[in-house]
């Protein structure tokens, strides 16, 4: 079996493997509706094993599930070869339910299906649903008017029973009513309303008098709690209003009868008293009567007739006086029902006062049911939006980490296939080289931005501040997009406003550079005629950099987003450029690692600024002067035919490297381990250059040169690993080597480093 036919079982395995690793469901169908793959958490969605399913057509082993709808989306995409997406409800043979997001991807083996599981999300929207349907009900069917205001007035919320209680038709009349202007002379100043509302953020059974849309009036109760946003500002009222316009009559009723019962109480006390009087004045009237009778008996018995007359009367007075006194008893007894009548009244307005009270409380229960229903329905609500926000995230950034790296990956199979074709021309080999590389690039570009976003989220990424010279940077920038940038038919410009006594500063030379690389990219893609300018100028304690374009601009709700993870001007399948959607977030970061802010303009359709600064930290103007003198002083040599040690464990990047350095070596010895390095270097001591590969079987590369440097101080030794996180730099040059390169390497990076090396070397002897 041939080595391409090799590599390309392992590298199927390792992409097998790592679908196994997910959480999503991940399965292959092929043309026949088989499925040639499918890992644990799939096979798990399905309620079945690998083994049950694998080889087998899916609608044999789920002949009594209903896939009928996710089986015609698998068609489309199977025969349009088109990307496809739809949500799906499984009922499974237990009787199960289960919801799922499912991808389809179009693979060359048939369609690569991704499966989330957004059960819960489902449930939760049903829960929201339900809760809503019973405040609704609720609030419509509620015995108590209901309304939310603004602090102004204006009538924004009314249910149907404040709208009937009121005496309108519909709620837009009740709108245009205004509580605050239009209220009729309340039972208590509406005014005291806002009082209590401003110092104690609600009213509890404030009483007032409003007018109905008829004229007449009606009394009511109103309960009602000021909503504030999230600075404290009151952005509305929210309120119940009971009618009691029947009570309130009852009382002046009440109020009414108490009073006139008190006025004939009063009449026939003073009727009482007029009688008692006419009383004394008979007895005294009798008593006198009597003793002009004695005297007249006494003075004169002929006159006895007479007395006799007058007794008879006498007598007619007493019976008098007897129905009399009958009458106050009657009248007295009157009164005392009466003041019976009085305290049985006065008893019924405590029941109704207690009754009241207990409506008050009712309605602050039902108040406050609503206010922790309204709060649940916000956090549904708001748990709703983050899992569809998160899903829907989560299914762009998958869609388009496939896109951007089976896309190159394809190019590079695919050719490396074609340049096995025989009788190939030279120009066709060229051009398929060509779009190996360029696609190998762009792959590399994509994981190095997903190595680097994660170096940064975890806390790996570090500063590493040093002497830049900021006009050198910007040159070195310009070179390298200008051939880019004019194959697109583009003006490119640049601007530098330092003078060469000012331009060298602290800061973090890489970072600087990695920003405005991720700038200038984004520029390019996105502008298809015009001109890119870039550059930089001086603004008090910061230096503000600029990356300028007349491409298609940048939406006004995307201006925000852009600077996010996975984020671009679109996020469909059908959007016309490339990208992870990590640059803007990365350069972001960086910047504001190195203590800086960034920010865009733009216009859709006119094009865009980026802009960003970092701290001037200037260095003397005498030390300029020293590092641009022995900058003249150096004289660049050429490089000698050298003896190299290669310290690599993989037999590819050895022979890559091997093949590199033809130009510039005249031997190249093999080490695949730590010891054999320190060997060799024992063995050998005339080697100029160690390639020293950091991670290896029983010594890595650190323990390595450092016990190399304990018996040879002169020997040139360049660090190269794959794993490029923050800090490897500096634990290499502490174990002794002279620099630091990352793979994938690039023949001109390396011959640079070596020629540096060299250099340095040849000027030190």
């Amino acid at each position: 079996m041939s080595n391409n036919k090799l590599k390309q079982i392992g590298q199927k395995e390792s992409f097998h493997t790592t679908l196994e690793n997910l959480l999503e469901g991940c399965q292959i169908i092929d043309f026949e509706y088989r499925y040639l793959f499918i890992n644990n958490a799939a096979a798990k969605q399905g309620k079945k094993t690998s083994e049950e399913l694998l080889g087998h057509k899916m609608m044999e082993i789920y002949q009594g599930i209903e896939i009928t709808p996710m089986f015609s989306i698998l068609h489309q995409c199977m025969q349009e070869r088109i990307p496809r997406q739809m949500e799906n409800e499984f009922i499974f043979e237990d009787g199960t339910k289960g919801y799922y997001l499912l991808s389809f991807e179009p693979v060359p083996e048939g369609v690569f299906i991704m499966s989330t599981n957004i059960t819960k999300r489902n449930q939760a929207e049903e829960a929201l649903k339900e809760s809503e349907e019973r405040f609704r009900s609720i609030y419509e069917n509620s015995t108590v008017g209901i309304y939310r205001t603004t602090p102004a007035g204006q009538i924004l919320l009314a249910n149907p029973n404040l709208i009937k209680l009121l005496g309108y038709s519909s709620f837009k009349e009740l709108a245009d009513r205004n509580l605050e202007e239009d209220g009729f002379e309340p039972f208590y100043e509406r005014t005291h309303f806002m009082d209590i509302m401003k110092r104690e953020g609600e009213v509890k059974g404030l009483e007032s008098a409003w007018t109905r849309m008829d004229g007449t009036i009606i009394f009511i109760s109103e309960s009602a709690r000021a909503i504030n946003d999230k600075e404290g500002k009151i952005i509305y009222y929210d309120g119940i209003i009971e009618d009691i316009t029947l009570r309130k009559k009852a009382e002046q009723e009440l109020i009414i009868a108490n009073k006139e019962l008190v006025f004939q109480n009063e009449e026939k006390g003073k009727r009482a008293d007029e009688l008692v009087i006419a009383n004394k004045e008979l007895v005294f009237q009798n008593e006198e009567k009597e003793k002009r009778a004695n005297e007249l008996v006494i003075a004169n018995k002929n006159l006895a007739f007479e007395n006799k007359e007058k007794e008879k009367r006498a007598d007619e007075l007493i019976i008098l006086n007897n129905v009399l006194d009958f009458q106050n008893k009657e009248r007295e007894k009157q009164a005392k029902e009466l003041i019976l009548a009085n305290k049985e009244l006065a008893y019924q307005n405590k029941e109704k006062g207690k009754r009241a009270d207990e409506l008050i409380i009712a309605n602050k229960e039902l108040v406050f049911q609503n206010e922790e229903k309204e709060k649940r329905a916000t956090e549904l609500t708001i748990a709703k939006e983050q899992a569809e926000e998160s899903d829907r995230l989560k299914s762009a950034f998958l869609t388009n980490m496939s896109h951007e790296i089976r896309t190159p990956m394809n190019g590079i199979l695919g050719f490396t296939e074609l340049l096995k074709e025989p009788n190939l021309s030279s120009d066709d080999q060229q051009d398929y080289i060509q779009t190996i590389q360029i696609s190998g690039a762009r792959m590399l570009n994509t994981i190095n931005s997903i190595v680097d976003m994660s170096k940064i989220e975890s806390g790996l990424m570090k500063v590493d501040i040093k002497e830049t010279n900021i006009n050198e940077k910007i040159e070195f920038t310009y070179k390298f997009f200008k051939p880019e940038v004019e194959i697109k038919g583009l003006q490119f410009l640049v601007k530098n406003s330092l003078p060469s006594k000012e331009v060298i500063i602290k800061t973090d030379n890489e970072k600087v550079y990695g920003i405005l690389t991720n700038l200038i990219k984004n520029a390019i893609k996105f502008t298809f005629e015009g001109s890119i300018e870039f550059g930089y100028e001086k603004k008090g304690k910061y230096l503000e950099f600029f990356v300028k374009d007349t491409g298609v601009g940048i939406p006004k709700n995307q201006m925000e987003l852009i600077f996010e993870r996975f984020r671009q001007g679109s996020e469909s399948h059908n959007r016309g450029y490339e990208g992870s959607g990590l640059g803007l977030c990365i350069a972001k970061s960086y910047v504001e690692m190195l203590g800086g802010k960034i920010w865009v303009e733009s216009e859709e359709g006119k094009g865009s600024t980026f802009y960003f600064t970092i701290p001037y930290n200037s260095i003397s103007e005498e030390k300029i002067k020293i590092i641009n003198a022995v900058s003249a002083e150096h004289k660049e040599v050429e490089i000698k035919k050298l003896k190299v040690l290669v310290v690599e464990d993989d037999e590819i990047s050895y022979s890559l490297l091997t093949k590199m350095l033809q130009k510039i070596s005249y031997e190249v010895l093999h080490a695949i381990t730590g010891v054999q390095a320190v060997e060799a270097c024992r063995n050998n001591p005339d080697i100029d250059l160690v390639l020293m590969d950091i991670r290896m079987p029983k010594m890595d590369g650190n323990e390595a040169s450092r016990q190399i440097r304990q018996f040879n101080k002169d020997v040139i030794i360049i660090a190269q690993t794959a794993y490029a996180f923050s800090g490897d730099r500096e634990k290499a040059i502490e174990a002794g080597c002279n620099d630091y390169i990352s793979k994938p390497i690039n023949s001109t990076s390396l011959f640079e480093l070596i020629k540096k090396h060299c250099n340095k070397q040849k000027m030190n002897n």
